[in-house]
């Protein structure tokens, strides 16, 4: 969990350089870059919000906490 709280916070700032509108989709192995999908359209927009709140679950810190919370809002509107 430790790994995957760190490839996140990772995640999580290239969601913020992307003006909060773009959620990470997916990627491949040997790409730099993960392809993304609009933060309000689709039917996974709630995965990337949903792995942070786990992560939040997991490991509690005001930082888990403002990444969750910033990755929900746009789903919220």
């Amino acid at each position: 969990m430790r790994y995957a709280s760190v490839q996140y916070s990772i995640l999580y700032y290239e969601f913020v350089d992307s003006s909060r509108t773009f959620y990470p989709s997916y990627g491949y192995p040997l790409d730099d870059e993960w392809k993304s999908t609009t933060a309000t359209n689709g039917w996974t927009q709630g995965f990337f919000p949903g792995v942070l709140w786990n992560i939040v679950a997991y490991n509690a810190t005001r930082e888990s906490l403002k990444r969750a919370i910033d990755v929900t809002t746009p789903t919220a509107a």
